[in-house]
Formats: structure tokens, sequence, C-alpha cells
């Protein structure tokens, strides 16, 4: 029998400081770390979901919770928790910018009614007040060329993985990064 080995990926100092415990393997229902800091009323468990992906209601990783707003949890792909791991750029931003809508309380709308909210503000050129916020919280942590980086990688894997997705979700998603990017750069 293999031993589970664990580590610590720390962001930020002192009272901002963001710490992620993780293992090298899941376990039972797929639970592969946790996230703690004193900026969350409760530690975050990092859930690896690997449901198939035209199956999910989501790309990459999402934040969930129960209704009461307790047992907060981050559900992301496999490759992608290891690319935290690795240290990508990209996965980071990701797990932040999840983190960030947690740190922000945007759990109080249903997952339909933000994502409506979010592609109405894309196909007018917009983006949707919680992403950026989010945003801005991966960007007080990586720094905002880092987080750029990050969202442009975002982009590209978008483009490279869904190219046989619905074209129009497609659009909107990367038209929706493009404009966060822009936003950030002139921050």
């Amino acid at each position: 029998m293999s031993k589970n080995r664990h580590g610590t990926i720390s962001f930020g100092k002192g009272n901002h400081r963001i710490v992620l415990f993780h293992m090298n393997k899941p376990i039972g229902g797929g639970l592969i770390g946790m996230v703690k800091s004193p900026l969350f009323p409760a530690p975050v468990a990092i859930v690896i979901d690997d449901t198939p992906t035209e199956e999910k209601d989501y790309s990459f990783a999402c934040l969930a919770c129960a209704e009461n707003g307790l047992a907060p949890r981050i559900l992301i792909e496999r490759e992608l928790f290891y690319d935290i791991v690795r240290g990508s750029v990209e996965a980071r931003v990701i797990l932040l910018h999840e983190l960030g809508h947690y740190r922000h309380q945007h759990l109080s709308q249903r997952v339909a009614d933000r994502d409506k909210v979010r592609s109405d503000c894309a196909a007018d050129g917009g983006v949707d007040s919680n992403e950026l916020e989010a945003d801005r919280f991966v960007a007080d942590y990586l720094g905002r060329e880092k987080t750029i980086e990050g969202l442009r990688k975002l982009v590209d894997r978008i483009h490279a993985e869904y190219a046989t997705y619905d074209q129009d979700s497609v659009r909107l998603a990367t038209q929706e990064l493009q404009s966060r990017i822009a936003l950030l750069s002139k921050e």
C-alpha cells in the first residue's frame, strides 16, 4: 500500500495568507486538499471531480457550498489540480479566482442565474462585477501581470480544448476573458 504524501502551497503573508494543504492523490469522495486562511470563515475543501466534461455545468473548476453557505468546496478537474501543485500560473489563477468568489461572498445567487448575468454582460461587451472582483483578488496574490498571463493562457486553452463546442458559448467565454484582461491591464 503506497503512502499518500502531502505538501503545502502558500500565497500572501500574515492575516492575508492562504495555505493549500494537499495530498498527492484523492481520498474518499475525491478530497485532495484543504485551503485555510484567516480571510475565510471556514476551510475550503478541494475536491477532484472526474465527471466527464460534457456532463458538467462548469469548465475547469467551480466554487460550491451548501445552501446555508457552509461546507465550501472547489470542484476541480484532476489535471488542473496537479497543474496547481506543479506551479502553473493559469491553474493558480483559476484556484485563486474561485477563492476570490468565496472571500467576497459571491454565493447568494444560483449558478444558472449567475451564468445568465455573465453571458448578458459578455454579449454587451462588459464584465460581471463579481468576475472582476474575483480577478482583483487573484492580482492581490499573484500580481497583475501574472493574473493577466494566466487569463490569457485560459483563453488559449478554451480555444484549444473547446473547438468542437457550441461556438457562441466559446465566443462569449473568450470575449468575457478578453474584457477582464483589458480591465485589469488598465488598473
